[in-house]
């Protein structure tokens, strides 16, 4: 068998072929022994032949002796001298025999004494034959001798028979003792042989079943492992390379199980708070879908919850104590569940809460409701004390859904309202909640072409001096004629450009609208000396992602030098929640604003978290009192004396300030007695289109303006606001 051939074969046939290996010196062992043996026995047997073969002089000796006597008898007898020649040339023969007899190193004494006392009887007889054949004539004589000499023939054929005897015995002892050296020889190769077989059988066995036990257990965890159970361990009984490779599996298997949790809760589980993520959180709703498919009563919720104002506890106390309001929240949330259901983090400040198998509707509200409560206590992150709430969108799961998105979707519908209405709420979803979230859709479609083909219009409210009604410029608001719903207010469409980004091409249509409609005043409307716009200002509003555009001071810049309009001109309004977005990066763009040569306004002021800080930190030249604050001025002291404190406040940063919503007289007198000095609402002029704006500026046209009135002595007098003099402020 080539090397390749073995090679070939199963690592089972390969140890058969050693354990084969390791018998052939054995077997060769076995058979030089057997050779030697056989050896040895032949030198026994050729000894035997040897000594058989040095007993025929004696065998010869013993039948001459015999037939010796026959001629003797005859010549003593007959007197027949044939007789006497034979037995003197049988004598001769006898002679020479007992000479080589005699020299034969016999290996015992006896056999020498015999053949020696055996020589000497021949000798005696010989001695007597010649007596007796001297003496043949005398009977007497010839009787006595011949008894002699026939006793001492007797004698010495007996003693060569005791030899003979002794000598053939002598060879059966070397044959039979030849025969039990090669029986025992036998025995003993077959016994070492044996021995020698069952050890080598044995050490082959136990080889293998060294080597294939672990194999076959290193085969049987690969297949475990080739069916992903890796919680199969390998048993290790042995030191050796196979223990060493079992270990170094089971190490594999350990670390790919670990891994493979790892994997796991990266994918189905949050890595900041460990709760459920997002897939996680779906598969478990999956579940609870399917149950309903199968039980008509089983019910099921899903609280959909989003943080209000995380972002700006982000960009203000930083992202890691973000991530510890995070975890804390979900440690709140794990807490009120109860292990009821599942809590899980959808993702950036969103979670979402599955309530398994609830008897009523009103178990969702008190969980919301609790909810609720238990994040408005106050959070301590690592020194700093935060207060967060939370908007809840709520969806009672049954067997009309389905499909997974709806109910996720019906959820953050639910949210968004929550948020919509006041934040800090919860919200149950209902079919009205998705229509108008389907229109809210489609009206943000629609609002993408209408910014495309600049179909939405910039309309300008008068800003006055309350004392003199003296026309100080406009704030530029825009308006959306849609070609089927109508006129749509913007407190209906701002917040979806806000939430959608479109604020940003809007926001830069409005500016360039209005920067260029200011410099048409400034140019065709009025001409003569004393109308002059030069210090005539525009108002336009900034959103909070205006803000954060990175390019917004050059953008700012552009349209002022393509339109040809004094940045003294142009007025920017701000809310004082845009600058809490980012105080440290709004402050910086204010001051780059403020060198450009524009004003700037702090509009909404009171609504939102003022601070005496940033009034006195940021460039603003003017405050606006929220309309909020005008309305209940007649009738609230509480709020007159806000306002009081707002005026006394810009009057001691000298600051200006216009009070927005003046829809009343009444409004109009109380802001003047607390020396109020700029206004604008309804009661002036409510927004007009480009052409009536510039009808109020030449006042060619005053009927398209309220008439403001006023009481003297009684009489009711109406007098139309003054639209010349334009003063800065």
């Amino acid at each position: 068998m080539s090397l390749l051939q073995v090679k070939s074969c199963s690592l089972k046939q390969r140890l058969i072929l050693g354990m084969a290996a390791m018998l052939l010196p054995l077997l060769g062992l076995g058979i030089g022994t057997y050779v030697c043996l056989e050896e040895i026995v032949q030198n026994f047997e050729h000894t035997a032949r040897e000594a058989e073969l040095e007993t025929l002089p004696i065998t010869r000796l013993q039948r001459l002796l015999v037939q010796s006597s026959i001629p003797l008898h005859d010549t003593l007898a007959n007197g027949d001298s044939r007789g006497r020649d034979r037995f003197l040339k049988l004598s001769q023969e006898i002679n020479e025999l007992f000479i080589e007899i005699r020299r034969t190193s016999f290996d015992k004494s006896q056999e020498k004494v015999l053949v020696q006392m055996a020589y000497q009887e021949w000798q005696e007889i010989q001695a007597l034959s010649v007596v007796l054949f001297n003496h043949q004539q005398n009977p007497q004589v010839l009787q006595a001798d011949l008894q002699r000499l026939t006793h001492c023939l007797e004698k010495s054929v007996q003693l060569m028979d005791q030899v003979y005897t002794i000598a053939h015995q002598e060879i059966a002892e070397n044959l039979a003792q030849a025969q039990t050296v090669k029986q025992h020889g036998y025995l003993i190769i077959a016994t070492v042989f044996s021995l020698g077989l069952v050890i080598a059988v044995s050490v082959a066995l136990q080889l293998a079943r060294s080597i294939l036990q672990p194999l076959q257990a290193l085969k049987e965890g690969i297949h475990h492992f080739g069916q992903n159970q890796l919680t199969h361990r390998i048993p290790v009984s042995q030191a050796d390379e196979l223990g060493e490779l079992a270990n170094t599996f089971n190490l594999m298997a350990v670390n790919l199980e670990q891994s493979q949790q790892t994997l796991k809760n990266l994918i189905n589980l949050d890595t900041l708070t460990q709760l459920p993520n997002r897939a996680c959180f779906l598969e478990r709703l999956a579940e609870a879908v399917d149950r309903t498919q199968q039980d008509e009563n089983f019910l099921f919720a899903v609280l959909f919850i989003d943080l209000d104002r995380f972002k700006l506890i982000n960009d203000s106390l930083g992202h890691p104590i973000g991530d510890q309001l995070l975890l804390a929240v979900a440690d709140r949330l794990n807490q009120q569940m109860r292990n009821e259901g599942t809590v899980a983090r959808l993702g950036g400040d969103e979670f979402a809460i599955l309530l398994h198998n609830i008897t009523e509707s009103e178990e969702a509200i008190h969980l919301a409701d609790r909810i609720k409560a238990d994040l408005a206590k106050p959070f301590h992150l690592s020194g700093h004390q935060v207060f967060i709430s939370a908007s809840i969108g709520i969806v009672l799961g049954n067997q009309k859904y389905t499909w997974l998105d709806d109910l996720l979707r019906n959820a953050d519908i639910a949210m968004y309202r929550a948020k919509a209405n006041g934040k800090a709420r919860y919200e149950i979803f209902d079919a009205s909640m998705h229509t108008q979230a389907v229109q809210r859709l489609q009206l943000e479609t629609d609002l993408r072409w209408a910014i495309e083909r600049e179909e939405l219009e910039v309309v300008y409210q008068p800003i006055v001096a309350l004392k003199t009604r003296q026309l100080m410029g406009f704030e530029a608001l825009v308006r959306w004629h849609h070609p089927e719903q109508g006129s749509i207010p913007p407190r209906e469409f701002i917040p979806i450009a806000e939430e959608t980004g479109l604020i940003i091409p809007l926001g830069l249509w409005v500016l360039r609208e209005v920067c260029q409609q200011a410099r048409i005043w400034q140019t065709q409307v009025l001409k003569a000396p004393q109308n002059s716009l030069d210090s005539f200002i525009v108002s336009v509003n900034l959103s909070v992602k205006q803000l954060m555009q990175a390019d917004l001071v050059d953008q700012i810049a552009h349209i002022l030098q393509i339109t040809n309009l004094s940045a003294s001109n142009l007025r920017l309004e701000l809310t004082e929640s845009a600058l809490l977005e980012n105080s440290c990066f709004s402050r910086t763009l204010l001051f780059q604003l403020k060198a450009l040569g524009v004003s700037l306004a702090l509009d909404d002021f009171g609504t939102g978290y003022s601070a005496l800080s940033y009034l006195h930190n940021l460039p603003i030249d003017t405050l606006k009192i929220d309309r909020s604050f005008i309305h209940q001025i007649t009738f609230d002291l509480k709020h007159l004396k806000i306002v009081q404190a707002m005026l006394m406040l810009a009057k001691a940063l000298n600051i200006n300030v216009i009070a927005e919503g003046i829809e009343t007289a009444e409004q109009h007198l109380y802001l003047k007695r607390l020396q109020c000095k700029y206004g604008q609402g309804f009661l002036f002029s409510p927004p007009q289109n480009a052409k009536a704006a510039g009808a109020i500026i030449t006042g060619a046209s005053l009927s398209n303006s309220r008439v403001a009135s006023t009481r003297k002595g009684g009489v009711q007098r109406k007098r139309a606001p003054i639209l010349y003099g334009y003063q800065r402020f």
